[in-house]
């Protein structure tokens, strides 16, 4: 989840996976998959930052359990389709 705020300066976080679009018009303007859209103080290039923050932090701990399962006999991830 990111953490937004709307123009009353009230913070909300959103799945940045549900974000389809943002625009600047002049505030910035989020289109959801669902079609909502919502208005936020942020500007266009501060939640694409923030969402570029999240997906490097999702796959950076995705590496992490790889790493540590990669040396462990039980459990472990695999690749798509093998071993």
């Amino acid at each position: 989840m990111i953490i937004l705020h709307r123009l009353n300066g009230v913070a909300f976080a959103i799945n940045p996976d549900l974000v389809q679009r943002a625009e600047q018009t002049p505030d910035t303007v989020l289109t959801l998959t669902d079609g909502t859209h919502l208005v936020v103080a942020e500007s266009v290039e501060d939640v694409a930052q923030a969402m570029t923050r999240f997906k490097a932090m999702v796959m950076s701990q995705a590496w992490q359990i790889h790493r540590v399962d990669a040396g462990h006999r039980g459990l472990r991830v695999l690749p798509h389709g093998g071993e």
